[in-house]
Formats: C-alpha cells, sequence, structure tokens
C-alpha cells in the first residue's frame, strides 16, 4: 500500500482531508481489487508519484530504468515505490555540452 510523501501533499482540502491523499486512497482501493483479480499494478497516477524515464519488461521481470546526467536522485525511489518493480537500473551518463 502506497503512502503520499510528506513533501507532495498539497494545502487543497475536501471535508478536511487532503485531496491528492483521497486520491491516492481510490487509486490504492482500485489497486487492491485488480491484485485481487491476479493483476501486477504500477501506479503512475497522483502527484509525487515517482515515473520512470523508461519501464523496461525483459525475461517476464518489470523493471524501472533511469537515465541521469548528473548526480542520481537515488531516495526517490522508496521500499514501497520500489515494491511495484523487480528492480531499479540506474544509467548514469556524464552530462553532455
Amino acid at each position: 500500500r502506497l503512502q503520499y510523501p510528506e513533501h507532495a501533499k498539497e494545502s487543497a482540502r475536501v471535508n478536511g482531508r487532503l485531496a491528492p491523499e483521497i486520491q491516492l486512497n481510490r487509486i490504492n482501493k482500485e489497486m487492491e481489487e485488480l491484485v485481487s483479480q491476479g493483476f501486477r499494478c504500477i501506479p503512475i497516477g497522483g502527484k509525487g508519484r515517482v515515473i520512470p524515464d523508461i519501464i523496461g519488461v525483459k525475461d517476464g521481470k518489470i523493471y524501472a530504468i533511469e537515465v541521469e546526467y548528473g548526480r542520481p536522485r537515488y531516495g526517490k525511489y522508496t521500499k514501497e515505490i520500489q515494491a511495484c518493480y523487480d528492480d531499479v537500473i540506474w544509467i548514469v551518463r556524464k552530462r553532455e555540452l
């Protein structure tokens, strides 16, 4: 179950609850239903989510692939986000001018 990152919460409120939290709860509910039907889900909706540069599929495994020019932000892949993929691949290149 994914949680909304603290830094990404917006101030908009609906009935006293943060709008992004409501959205995330709805996504989580749908994901749980799909998982119960045998789907493997990778949530990409919602502000503050980590969307990889590339999603790769090889030998039945799903990889989040990040292409970085400069210092990678490894910390953006929390345990909850990493759990959606079999692995995260970091391609780090020198910055070209």
